[in-house]
């Protein structure tokens, strides 16, 4: 036997126990053992070159450590999804050339750091999407041109993110919810993308497209959007932030469930805020706000993105003329807490 062809046991819930491919296998075809969820261990041989589509996927039995042989060039999409009583570290072969969509999608037993060797050219949507088990770093090797939509989602466990300088294109949400974040470092020569004060900042859009626990948003002009998600759940953000002049848009779910923010000031510079944009920032008490457009668009607890919701004094430039008093806001002349420059609103 040199190969398994598609479907060859697909959904044999008979097959028990300890499954050893043999040595001579090349490829595994798609869906081959997908749905076995009596399996409880796999052994591929060193002959092994491919594993197709959904090769194993749903195999919920498996538990263990998985060993990807030397020579193996591909790994399909949802190869190993929702393998997640499969343990121990990953190690990619450096012979794989692409990660498909979905291939280790919710393996949540895999631990450890794990490295994308330079023979991998591509990272597929939701490859990693889950691995909440991977710790520490993620080191993508040069060589990989493009990571795909969610494909390191809530993997809440890892630390730091080195990306090389041949990486162009990344999906949306790519990072998103990687809530234990603390480096983002993008290699020297990149010529799309661009890491600063722990930012990674997609260069000729101005773009923030991941912040971590320990970013600091560039004020020299390089930064002019915050991108979706950028720093949802980082819990770690804690105290004041002041988002610098220049900005002008800040993306759905940017700081959602940033639930250390206790303030942040907005900048003249910024136009829009998209939905749920501070959505569960639980200690946002006080809010700056520097710009016309949003001061007077303030009119209730959600608009803007939940901006106010948990909030309970507000700052508004003094030489914003407004059109009417903020809905559900009381202006204060005389309390405690007046800040220079700014008229002080407590919440009816």
């Amino acid at each position: 036997v040199t190969s398994i062809g598609n479907s060859a046991f697909f959904s044999c819930s008979g097959l028990t126990g300890a499954l050893v491919i043999p040595e001579g296998v090349t490829s595994i075809g798609s869906y081959a053992f997908s749905y076995c969820r009596g399996l409880t261990s796999i052994t591929l041989p060193s002959s092994l070159e491919s594993i197709g589509e959904s090769a194993f996927s749903e195999c919920r039995g498996l538990t263990g450590a998985l060993v990807i042989p030397e020579n193996v060039s591909s790994i399909g999409s949802y190869a190993f999804s929702e393998c997640s009583g499969l343990t121990g570290e990953l190690v990619i072969p450096e012979g794989v050339i692409s990660i498909g969509n979905y291939a280790f999608y919710n393996c949540s037993g895999l631990t450890g750091a794990l490295v994308i060797p330079e023979g991998v050219t591509s990272i597929g949507n939701s490859a990693f999407f889950s691995c909440s088990g991977l710790t520490g770093a993620l080191v993508i090797l040069e060589g990989v041109t493009s990571i795909g939509s969610s494909a390191f989602q809530y993997c809440r466990g890892l630390t730091s993110i080195t990306l090389p300088s041949s990486l162009e294109s990344i999906g949306t949400n790519a990072f998103s919810s990687c809530s234990g974040l603390e480096t983002i470092t993008v290699e020297a020569g990149n010529t799309v993308y661009h890491s600063a004060g722990n930012c990674l900042i997609e260069t000729a859009s101005g773009t923030l497209v991941r912040g971590c626990n320990n970013s600091v948003i560039p004020q020299d002009g390089s930064v002019t959007s915050i991108g979706e998600s950028a720093f949802s759940e980082c819990r770690g953000l804690t105290g004041e932030l002041v988002i610098p002049e220049g900005v002008t848009s800040i993306g759905s779910y940017a700081f959602q469930s940033c639930s250390g923010l206790a303030s942040i000031t907005l900048p003249s510079s910024l136009e829009s805020i998209s939905n749920y944009a501070f959505r569960y920032c639980s200690k946002l008490a006080t809010v700056y706000i520097d710009n016309e457009t949003i001061a007077n668009g303030i009119t209730s607890s959600s608009s803007y993105g939940n901006l106010t919701y948990y909030a309970t004094t507000l700052y508004i430039k003094d030489t914003i003329p407004m059109t009417t008093e903020p809905t559900g806001w009381v202006k204060d002349t005389t309390g405690s807490g007046q800040v220079s420059g700014y008229n002080k609103y407590i919440k009816a």
